[in-house]
């Protein structure tokens, strides 16, 4: 009983912190029990699949050591041995331990295996020198990081041979993962979704297990001196940067249990405060080389940038579509702007800093075709298309949105919109039964699952309300063609249209519109999760998908998630 009570209790501070997991602690015991634990009769399939890569890629395991707890580091050595795959090898770079069980663990491992190679570094140096001296020992075309008191779970390496044999060209491969404490039960599953740049910037989701192409880790420099503490999060910044979307596979197994205790960010981040503020660098050298405008800082717990404007000042339109008659748009002219009429306000835009902007009204009746001529006719070199009926606190509430909107690689950009307690759709993903809307129904003040409703991050296609976007790229795709007379469908085509290429759609939850009397459409009892096959959507949160919509007991031939 008291159990359950200090369960509750944890979920209640969960959900007025934000959604960071989708159970209790008994609930994901229970889906453990249910769908990923290996039973024997699973075991013999396993190694059966295992037994037919006959040619499979050498996996070189890197392992950074310095005085862990001896029982957690042969735990985690014994755990790599386990492997059902075998054609590995464990690069141990030993950054001068000063406990001398340590030193004997890992002579006996050396002796006992000959997998197992231990470089003894004669200093101390820190994780990223140590890191460095493990990858020069690493022979397989890929590196699989992993830390010297975590696990891998006996079917993590064949899972991972096996998406690379179905992707050999992939640069970059991450799993989902979950933590241990120091009694080995297992909590705080992160089930992850498919390969989204923009999101990287907000959180290393990638993290564990980690998995990369050797010769593309070499090539950026290997583990950077100054980034101790975020040097993971480092080095993904700059292998994906060097990689397309296709050579960036996502494995929804668990293949990594990450090892919670005093000591580690597992626990808290406060155990190394100087992580987030390397993890603060690690994103500013991205931005700077990738040639994004912004500046990257901390904010709760997450990595956020403010993006620029470029200077100067892109010429901008305000584009509003009276959808609820003459009374609706001028509330909305007055809730935004402070005033009724056009030229009051773009006087007063200017005013406050906004030296290029015009306003202007689609008046009722108007259809999404009728829409390109208006827009050709602005010549304005952004277009924010706004419902009479979504409102944002002002005009500079939409700055952060627009400077999103003319990043390199953005065809459109959207804002969170809220009706009431909730969010109602405005991001569209894709499914397994198509596009879908993300979020919606989620709790307004919730940071979400893995607090990941409250970070930009690229979509499929955006909804209407309020959508932003270059009109270069607007007109490129040819506007709006299809939808008729229906603005919702128009809005959802066209950003799906822009996002070709190396353009992606993003969705920006800083910003948040009040969309008010609109209702969540999507709040089915158990909805797939379009964000991966081991979460489901129910009433209005993120739950455990029983079963799951994938399993590691049968080899998949596509990305889940």
């Amino acid at each position: 009983m008291l159990q359950r009570l200090r369960e509750w209790n944890r979920a209640r501070i969960d959900a007025r912190r934000g959604q960071r997991s989708a159970g209790t602690d008994a609930e994901y015991a229970q889906w453990v029990r249910k769908h990923d634990t290996i039973t024997e009769a699973a075991r013999v399939g396993l190694l059966q699949r295992a037994r037919r890569i006959t040619h499979g890629p050498r996996i070189s395991i890197l392992m950074p050591v310095f005085d862990p707890n001896p029982a957690w580091l042969a735990e985690a050595i014994d755990s790599v041995r386990a492997q059902l795959y075998v054609n590995w090898e464990l690069c141990i770079a030993d950054d001068a331990s000063t406990d001398p069980r340590v030193r004997d663990i890992l002579a006996q491992a050396a002796t006992q295996d000959a997998r197992i190679r231990v470089h003894w570094r004669a200093r101390n140096g820190h994780i990223c020198a140590s890191s460095n001296a493990a990858l020069a020992l690493a022979t397989g075309p890929y590196i699989a990081l992993l830390d010297h008191d975590d696990v891998l779970p006996e079917h993590a390496l064949l899972c991972v041979a096996e998406a690379i044999l179905r992707t050999p060209d992939a640069d970059v491969l991450y799993s989902d993962e979950d933590k241990i404490d120091a009694r080995g039960r297992r909590h705080g599953p992160y089930f992850k979704r498919n390969w989204n740049a923009e999101l990287l910037r907000g959180q290393n989701y990638i993290s564990h297990l980690g998995v990369y192409r050797t010769q593309l880790v070499r090539e950026v420099g290997g583990f950077r001196a100054g980034f101790e503490g975020s040097q993971d999060y480092d080095l993904a910044l700059r292998c994906t940067e060097r990689s397309t979307p296709a050579r960036i596979v996502h494995i929804p197994h668990v293949l990594y249990h990450w090892r919670v205790h005093a000591q580690s960010t597992a626990s808290d981040v406060a155990a190394k405060p100087y992580a987030p503020d390397a993890g603060v660098r690690a994103l500013q050298d991205h931005l700077n080389r990738t040639h994004a405008r912004g500046d990257a800082f901390l904010r709760d717990g997450s990595y956020h940038v403010l993006y620029h404007l470029p200077m100067p000042w892109p010429s901008i339109a305000m584009v509003l579509l009276d959808v609820g008659g003459r009374w609706t748009l001028r509330r909305a002219l007055r809730r935004i702007a402070g005033a009724a009429d056009l030229h009051v306000i773009s006087t007063r835009a200017r005013a406050h800093g906004w030296p290029h902007i015009g306003w202007h009204r689609a008046h009722g009746g108007v259809r999404p075709r009728a829409c390109n001529a208006l827009i050709a006719s602005l010549r304005a070199d952004v277009i924010v298309l706004l419902d009479s009926d979504c409102l944002p606190e002002s005009w500079n509430a939409l700055h952060p949105l627009i400077a999103h909107a003319v990043q390199p690689g953005v065809a459109a950009a959207g804002p969170r919109v809220v009706s009431g307690k909730y969010v109602v759709g405005t991001a569209m993903v894709g499914s397994d039964g198509g596009l879908v809307p993300w979020g919606e129904g989620g709790r307004a003040r919730s940071g979400g699952y893995f607090g990941r409703a409250a970070l930009s991050q690229d979509v499929e296609a955006l909804g209407r309300g309020c959508v932003v976007f270059q009109r270069r790229v607007f007109e490129s795709v040819g506007g709006f063609t299809s939808g008729g007379d229906d603005f919702d469908t128009a809005i959802v085509d066209t950003t799906l249209r822009m996002a070709t290429g190396t353009r992606r759609n993003r969705w920006v939850p800083s910003v948040t519109c009040t969309h008010p009397g609109q209702k969540p459409k999507s709040d089915a009892p158990d909805a797939p999760d379009a964000g991966n096959p081991n979460l489901r959507w129910h009433h209005h949160r993120v739950a455990y998908a029983d079963p799951p919509r994938v399993s590691w007991s049968v080899p998949y031939t596509a990305d889940g998630g």
